[in-house]
């Protein structure tokens, strides 16, 4: 009898430990959370990331093609043999938000030579993207510098229940490519990140509002697009938003619309350096009915993130990661 009594006061004791800590020491109950989150990560969560493929600015391609940013040429002719064989949806992790300032048309024009047979290679660019299924990045900026940019989301986003819109984390400005090169992309999706006291990538905003606009993220965007969906359907209650559906696709999320990533094993063989494919030395089985990303590996471009289970992968991954947890729910 005194055993159990003694069990009934130990319990009690630690419930109201708990309950004084998530009252007087929340930042103590969210470190918990967090190290408990870093260990599933660690040890439970398994599986490989299949059907997407990374094109890697890597530190060969840099090597070889040259100084970075690249003329847009070279990415036109990227996007061009890539659509060779026949991807899903190819997503850039990568922005043209100004003019090239190595376009051969624009230096004769800037020294009044007039040649009409010139190579434009803004306009190779905005031809290929207009001609694929080609999905592009924008960024929530902190700054006060307001760019002039009237790019709008693709996406038609509803609400059901009360305003949902009015619990998301809010940019006033952004970051994205020109004008002409979104409005001939099929989509464009948020790549913004929500900063973590170490540092760790643990969770993304699925939606974001960036002047008063909502922008799905860049891995939600894709899926709507390979699936040619036009509209996205955001649920909330009293309490926030608890679910984001298109037709394929249902995520439940937390109130802000953030989901945390369950990062799996991604196969570097599915990485494939930018330089293999302007030569045509492609794998057509990693390119043919698959999602591809666009984005950078290499030290210098210092796009690197670290994950719960201690890794540091290429920011243009993370992308991979989360269609791969919508798309198996």
């Amino acid at each position: 009898m005194i055993i159990r009594y003694i069990k009934h006061i130990y319990l009690a004791l630690v419930i109201v430990t708990l309950i004084s800590l998530k009252i007087f020491s929340p930042e103590i109950i969210q470190k918990i959370s967090l190290i408990n989150y870093d260990f599933y990560q660690k040890v439970i969560v398994k599986g490989e990331v299949d059907g997407i493929s990374i094109i890697d600015i890597d530190e060969k391609s840099l090597a070889i093609i040259g100084q970075f940013p690249w003329r847009r040429d070279v990415y036109a002719k990227i996007l061009e043999n890539i659509n060779k064989y026949e991807p899903a949806a190819v997503a850039f992790d990568i922005f043209f938000s100004e003019e090239d300032k190595q376009n051969p048309k624009k230096i004769l024009e800037e020294f009044n030579i007039e040649n009409n047979n010139i190579l434009d290679s803004d306009e190779s660019l905005y031809n290929e993207i207009l001609s694929s299924k080609v999905i592009l990045p924008v960024l929530g900026d902190i700054s006060t510098f307001k760019k002039n940019n009237n790019s709008k989301p693709k996406a038609n986003i509803i609400t059901k229940g009360t305003n949902g819109f009015n619990y998301l984390y809010n940019f006033k400005n952004k970051i994205t490519s020109l004008e002409k090169f979104n409005e001939a992309a099929q989509g464009i999706g948020n790549i913004s990140y929500l900063d973590s006291q170490d540092g760790v990538l643990r969770s993304l905003p699925i939606l974001l509002k960036i002047e008063d606009k909502v922008w799905p993220a860049l891995s939600f965007e894709t899926l709507r697009v390979l699936h040619e969906n036009k509209t996205i359907l955001v649920k909330s209650n009293e309490n926030g938003i608890s679910e984001i559906k298109t037709r394929k696709y249902k995520i439940n999320t937390d109130p802000n619309a953030i989901v945390f990533i369950n990062y799996k094993n991604f196969d570097k063989k599915n990485y494939i350096s930018a330089t293999d494919i302007l030569n045509d030395k492609i794998n057509k089985d990693l390119i043919e009915n698959k999602i591809v990303l666009i984005g950078s590996s290499a030290q210098g471009l210092f796009d690197f993130v670290k994950i719960p289970n201690g890794k540091v992968i290429p920011g243009v991954e993370t992308h991979a990661h989360v269609i791969e947890n919508i798309i198996n729910n």
